[in-house]
């Protein structure tokens, strides 16, 4: 069934993959079911500029060095999101973005994708 899932994620997967090799770093397993690409260059830098510690990419992490475990559990819940969503991911986080910013509210933290995330920082494990 992982395997599935993570061919769900694929096409997110390549995207990631591309911008974790951008960031100039060479990506580790987690057994949780991601690569992840700890940098602070390329990619990564530019990225950080606009203060996101990660970013998530179908089973794809780039993050900064030495990401705490909260900020993995946030990353890891976005990938459950993506072997769950598939391609239709970005179309559902796109269209709460949208829909919030046109409500005035923050298109960002009041994202229920970002809302679970946020809620698996506190949990001792990422379930699968």
């Amino acid at each position: 069934m992982r395997a599935l899932k993570m061919l769900w994620a694929l096409p997110n997967t390549l995207i990631g993959l591309l911008l974790g090799f951008l960031s100039f770093a060479w990506p580790r397993w987690d057994e949780r079911g991601a690569l992840i690409f700890e940098s602070d260059r390329g990619f990564r830098k530019l990225h950080s500029k606009a203060n996101y510690i990660a970013i998530t990419l179908g089973n794809v992490i780039v993050t900064d060095p030495n990401p705490s475990e909260e900020t993995m559990r946030h990353e890891f819940a976005h990938v459950r999101q993506y072997e769950t969503w598939g391609l239709f991911f970005a179309l559902g986080y796109a269209f709460h973005w949208v829909k919030l910013w046109l409500e005035r509210k923050d298109p960002y933290g009041d994202n229920p994708f970002e809302r679970e995330a946020k809620d698996a920082e506190g949990h001792a494990t990422v379930p699968t």
